[in-house]
């Protein structure tokens, strides 16, 4: 697993420095390796959300979920995709969520 730590990190630093489709390629690395890695699953859908491809950004929080339902930053995030859609019924799934968990 120590492969999936270095995708990981690599992963975070590109995506920091912008290189999204790079960020993309090593952080799915990681998630391949561990499918119930939560951590990887968020960063992924943050480089997806950064690229404006929201639907990817959603299943990767969804799987990050899936793994790890209080996950709070992937509730978080989720609801920041909605916000400016002004679809604001999901907002207050994933805010709901949150407050369910005790997360806020």
């Amino acid at each position: 697993m120590k492969q999936k730590g270095t995708n990981f990190k690599r992963g975070v630093k590109l995506g920091v420095r912008g290189k999204y489709i790079e960020a993309i390629a090593e952080l799915s690395q990681a998630v391949e390796q561990d499918p119930n890695f939560v951590a990887g699953h968020v960063s992924l859908g943050v480089v997806f959300h950064r690229l404006e491809n929201d639907d990817d950004a959603l299943a990767s929080y969804d799987r990050a979920l899936g793994v790890d339902s209080k996950h709070a930053e992937a509730h978080y995030f989720r609801a920041n995709i909605f916000y400016p859609k002004k679809i604001f019924h999901r907002v207050s799934q994933a805010t709901q969520s949150q407050l369910d968990y005790n997360l806020l």
